[in-house]
């Protein structure tokens, strides 16, 4: 912590502290903590859903394409507000997208002069 850049350190240090109390929780209640994490993966969907949506009218005002971008994080908006109203019968579409996503993080696609390129972390 005292290594770190001033500014970057309190959100993510404080972030990293709020995260690990949570999975405390979670490890302690066990199988009881499924509503829980439910409402707080969902709560967590919709903080990634506003910074995605910042990001979208960014690229709106700079005249950048959007819509891919858009269309997933309507589709992780949706999914995020029917975690939270009912945990236990939404919790499965999450765990069928953490497994998309677990799939698909090495890959990054982006623009290079105009094509989409695919590249692939080692």
């Amino acid at each position: 912590a005292r290594e770190r850049d001033a500014d970057a350190g309190r959100e993510s240090l404080g972030s990293a502290i709020v995260l690990c109390v949570l999975g405390l929780v979670i490890i302690v209640h066990g199988a009881n903590s499924t509503v829980f994490i439910g409402i707080v993966w969902g709560l967590l969907g919709l903080q990634k859903a506003a910074r995605t949506f910042d990001g979208i009218f960014s690229d709106i005002r700079h005249k950048r394409p959007f819509a891919v971008a858009l269309a997933f994080c309507v589709l992780q908006f949706v999914l995020s507000v029917l975690l939270i109203l009912n945990p236990f019968a939404n919790i499965e579409h999450h765990l069928i997208v953490l497994g998309i996503e677990l799939i698909l993080y090495p890959f990054k696609l982006h623009r290079e002069h105009g094509k989409l390129k695919v590249e692939a972390e080692a």
